[in-house]
């Protein structure tokens, strides 16, 4: 704490759908770290960058205040969920910074893949004019800029994130404990029937609970069921797309396999389940390969006119999801696919392995 001088506050903005462990000690070691008078949660109403989250507003802000309650360094801040359009962050950036004192220092938490992505953000440029940026790495992330923010971290980066001036304009790297935890991950245990106690505060499991989120219409087909609504609302589109789901498969996997995905699985589910055909599991070694994994596929089979129906999980880079009506590509860190085992899970099916998948 500062006492009389200036303030350090800190901000953490996500759709916190639903908030997690990982949130939650990030948040709490850069508190502690850089001595902030405070860390605030900004829950997003409508992130521009993502798909509407499945938990209300309401609700995604009733379960950081649970999440936080009893942690003084920690708070919640309501102000994107009170905006009339979507949560760009500079907006929020200027109402913080306005509240603020001159000198006070604010100091806006990214993740690595999120820095990554600034040049896609909305007036990116002035974040700099409001804040300092914290960029969280794990010790295991791929550290490589993309060439867009070279120049800007040549000229704003300091080594120390002790050390940062003024009431901002720096950059600074700051490492996390690497917690490989997700809310698509607990998303996907919760709609599977399994648990997600000790991911996430009991406070806002019990939360989950009463309000029966994030659950799939019928437990025990969770395997699949969890893509039944998206598909039956496309119904009409989703006739075959006017090819063979065995030729999507193919060029499915000769696109993972362009860019060394390892382990590729094709289960045969037709018999299984009118929801789809194929499920295509491959494993990324990277959050980043795990992205750049699925974004191939997606620019190979559109090249062919086939429209995807949707995507999960590309903001976490743990595991990613692209629906494509007939197939369902999953691409996972190893972590995270032994975790899931979906081969497991479709045991019942037919399953085979790409011929170069293990090279």
């Amino acid at each position: 704490m500062n006492g009389l001088g200036a303030r350090r506050i800190g901000l953490l903005g996500g759709t916190f759908n639903p908030v997690h462990i990982g949130h939650l000690r990030a948040a709490l070691e850069v508190a502690e770290f850089m001595a902030l008078d405070e860390l605030r949660l900004i829950p997003s109403a409508r992130p521009p960058h993502r798909d509407t989250p499945q938990a209300t507003a309401e609700q995604r802000l009733a379960m950081v205040e649970l999440a936080v309650s009893g942690e003084t360094r920690l708070t919640v801040d309501d102000r994107e969920l009170l905006r009339d359009k979507p949560s760009y962050t500079v907006d929020t950036l200027e109402s913080v910074r306005a509240e603020l004192a001159a000198d006070d220092q604010l100091f806006l938490l990214l993740g690595w893949d999120a820095f990554c992505g600034l040049p896609s953000w909305h007036r990116w440029q002035e974040l700099l004019q409001h804040c300092h940026l914290l960029v969280l790495q794990r010790p295991d992330a791929d550290s490589e800029a993309p060439e867009a923010l070279r120049d800007l971290l040549a000229a704003r980066s300091v080594s120390d994130p002790l050390s940062l001036q003024g009431a901002g304009g720096q950059i600074s790297f700051i490492w996390q404990t690497p917690l490989a935890i997700s809310a698509t991950q607990i998303r996907h245990l919760l709609a599977t029937g399994r648990s997600a106690r000790y991911l996430l505060p009991d406070a806002v499991l019990a939360y989950i609970q009463a309000h029966d989120l994030y659950r799939a219409p019928n437990a025990e087909n969770a395997a699949h069921v969890r893509w039944r609504p998206l598909h039956e609302a496309n119904e009409s589109f989703m006739s075959k797309q006017n090819m063979p789901s065995e030729e999507l498969v193919k060029i499915a996997v000769a696109a993972l396999e362009e860019i060394k995905a390892t382990d590729i699985t094709v289960i045969d589910v037709k018999d299984k389940t009118s929801i789809t055909d194929f499920m295509v599991i491959a494993s990324g070694s990277s959050s980043r390969q795990v992205k750049s994994l699925v974004e191939n596929v997606l620019e190979k089979v559109k090249e062919q006119g086939v429209r995807p129906i949707g995507s999960e999980g590309l903001d976490s880079g743990e595991w990613a999801l692209l629906d494509l009506g007939d197939i369902v590509v999953h691409v996972m860190l190893p972590t995270a696919r032994q975790f899931y085992d979906l081969e497991r899970l479709w045991q019942g099916a037919e399953q085979s392995r790409a011929q170069h998948s293990a090279e």
